[in-house]
């Protein structure tokens, strides 16, 4: 008897499942429904995750928009480490997209490729992180003209860490045409900070927007860089609005050679700066590095912070940059010097300037 009334209970228990099966199921088959078993998990302190997937990016259909369109590509890299100069790729993925200033406005073909390294084997490591063995990547190549032709007519190259992707790219496929192309960065292009983002890595960015994905192979991180590029503020301005802008400013590149060593700390913890052990991120110099908006008002703020830190006026190697050379290996066509003095001196004649012009204008009046 005891048996018989068991399984009576366990028939309902599986009949109840089956329903809520049945509502989940409804629930998840449109986009109001999503939102409500989204809303109910979240009171439930459950968070519901959405796999990102090229099914589930948002296409725009605006005619308005559609007319401004132009052609993009997403790149990224799976490389033998992390050293530019000497590492290989062995795993290059491209995603191309469709976008206008506002942001992206749908997702394109994909192209992906392995390739055998030629100067050293993938490690135990890169295989952990990557998922991808010497067995995997054995006789395959990446061909030049087939990249060549995927990339074709595109106005921008996107990478979430294009300091090292467009560097290695170049390298390893100069044939190609990369150096000819607009870059931008999902990484250093959007001030993640402001955006209330604790992290600017990839996967940490995708999460805090509810999204998942299987990281570290090539593909998946194209994806995975475009949800997160179509991502809004608060003021609805996208992701990829503001990284678009970024590329599009000219800015100074200032290295700040031979700096004081009992300094070093307030130059870390200022904004942008960054150390380049060997050269490779810092156009040959060995030195902290900074790139600033080529505006009369950041200049005239990063000179006098380097006054300060050398404690004297300083002569310093600077190059403009623009999205055609930044983040490339290749050194700016020019090196100039930045020159604090000269800084201060036309920022005093354009304040003067501006006290004479408006004490002509009350005179006139």
């Amino acid at each position: 008897m005891a048996r018989k009334g068991a399984t009576l209970m366990s028939d309902r228990k599986a009949e109840r499942q089956q329903k809520v099966d049945r509502i989940i199921e409804n629930l998840a088959s449109s986009a109001e429904g999503r939102e409500i078993l989204k809303e109910s998990l979240h009171r439930a302190g459950i968070a519901m995750m959405n796999v990102i997937s090229r099914e589930t990016f948002p296409v725009v259909t605006d005619p308005d928009r559609l007319a401004r369109a132009r052609r993009g590509i997403i790149l990224d890299t799976e490389t033998t480490g992390v050293d530019v100069t000497s590492d290989e790729i062995i795993e290059l993925g491209m995603v191309e997209f469709t976008y206008d200033q506002d942001g992206i406005l749908s997702i394109g073909k994909s192209f992906e490729a392995l390739n055998e390294p030629l100067r050293k084997r993938i490690d135990a490591e890169v295989e952990g992180i990557t998922g991808i063995s010497n067995d995997m990547v054995a006789g395959h190549r990446i061909d030049p003209g087939e990249v060549s032709e995927f990339i074709g007519d595109a106005s921008l190259i996107i990478a979430h860490h294009s300091n090292f992707d467009r560097k290695i790219v170049e390298l390893n496929l100069p044939e190609v045409g990369f150096d000819t192309r607009p870059w931008g960065c999902s990484l250093d292009g959007v001030d993640w900070k402001a955006r209330g983002k604790n992290s600017r890595s990839l996967e940490a960015l995708a999460l805090s927007e509810g999204y998942v994905f299987g990281s570290h192979r090539a593909d998946a991180d194209c994806m995975a860089t475009l949800f997160v590029l179509n991502s809004m503020d608060s003021n609805g301005k996208t992701a990829f609005a503001e990284m678009r802008d970024s590329a599009a400013t000219k800015s100074l590149f200032i290295i700040a050679e031979k700096s004081p060593f009992s300094r070093k700390d307030e130059i870390k913890n200022r904004d942008g700066y960054k150390w380049s052990s060997d050269g490779t991120e810092a156009y040959g110099h060995k030195a902290w590095h900074v790139e600033i908006p080529d505006t009369p008002e950041a200049v005239a703020e990063e000179a006098a912070f380097l006054r300060d830190i050398y404690g004297k006026d300083v002569s310093l190697p600077c190059y403009h940059v623009d999205y055609l050379t930044r983040h490339s290996a290749r050194k700016p066509s020019q090196k100039e010097l930045f020159r604090t003095r000269e800084v201060a001196e036309i920022a005093a004649a354009a304040d003067q300037y501006e006290t004479d012009r408006r004490a002509q204008h009350t005179f006139e009046l």
